[in-house]
């Protein structure tokens, strides 16, 4: 895959509904699809789970410092905000599931809930998760699994257009059916096993999730944890696959997308709210994050739902 010297780093928002946030779309690559493979072939990051499943043909994925090449039968899963890029060769054929984990479970009203919390659903998601181990998990079920996958998501394709609630009982239904055979071909090694450090850090993960929007310093929060500076840094990038302050920050983006997403606040007000004192400081995290500010993002969601230019809005 040709690596740019300088990648662009822009956000994928494929619109999705706030009472079920869950999207599917399935594209086979021709000389007429150039934007669609530009568009993927930038680094590019989103605050939702998703699973790309290829149908036809090969794409190079790349998470991280890790690149692989997919082809026909497999799938691979990328974590909420992890940067990465996909090379689509002409004639790959790619099916892109995105959602947010709370239509599995409410309890994850955000991505950043997941993690070794013990719930009954985590395993469920597991497929999902950044592992210690690798950048990202590259799934490859059997010739029959994989048939009950296709089926699914051409009955997932024809239930997202319908609406009623009847219409997206039967969606949910199909999006846990295809969960589920996902998960079945997931090796979940040592998930259920804990030791003293990840249950300290588990302790300050739950207080990040209470308290993101107040005043905090990484290092009140190593002394709160009990363990050393080194130990703390080495088990949390372990557990989250993120750094402590890379996990913050993220937590604070993800909070001001919702808000963002779902009213029409100051922005300014909003940066205070999710805890940055600054606005310059919160600009430059949710650009650098995201790939582009706050305002340009606004700006995008109003030309994305409402069709208008967000000038003509004002």
């Amino acid at each position: 895959m040709k690596v740019s010297q300088t990648p662009r780093v822009f956000t994928t928002d494929d619109p999705m509904p706030v009472d079920y946030p869950f999207h599917l779309s399935r594209v086979k690559i021709g000389v007429d699809q150039e934007d669609i493979r530009e568009r993927v072939d930038q680094i590019h990051s989103h605050e939702y789970l998703q699973v790309l499943m290829i149908l036809d043909g090969q794409i190079d994925h790349q998470s991280c410092a890790t690149q692989k090449t997919m082809k026909k039968g497999q799938l691979v899963c990328i974590p909420a905000f992890q940067k990465h890029r996909d090379h689509y060769e002409i004639g790959a054929e790619v099916v892109t599931i995105s959602f947010m984990p709370s239509i599995i479970d409410s309890l994850f009203a955000n991505p950043h809930l997941l993690g070794r919390s013990g719930h009954f659903s985590e395993p469920f998601l597991a497929s999902f998760f950044l592992p210690s181990q690798e950048e990202f998990r590259c799934l490859k079920p059997c010739d029959e699994d994989f048939e009950k996958l296709l089926h699914l998501v051409d009955e997932m394709m024809a239930q997202q257009k319908e609406s009623g609630p009847l219409k997206r009982i039967g969606l949910h239904t199909r999006v846990m059916q295809y969960l589920l055979i996902l998960q079945a071909h997931v090796d979940m090694g040592d998930w259920f096993e804990r030791d003293s450090c990840h249950e300290a850090l588990e302790e300050i993960l739950a207080y990040l999730q209470r308290n993101y929007h107040e005043t905090i310093a990484i290092e009140d929060l190593i002394k709160k944890s009990g363990l050393s500076g080194t130990l703390f840094r080495k088990e949390f990038k372990s557990l989250t696959g993120r750094s402590c302050l890379q996990y913050l920050n993220e937590l604070r983006i993800f909070h001001a997308i919702t808000a963002i997403r779902n009213s029409s606040r100051n922005l300014k007000g909003i940066a205070l709210d999710v805890g940055f004192d600054e606005f310059a400081t919160f600009h430059r995290v949710f650009k650098r994050i995201k790939g582009v500010g706050p305002k340009t993002f606004r700006d995008g969601l109003k030309v994305q739902f409402l069709g208008r230019d967000p000038k003509s809005l004002d």
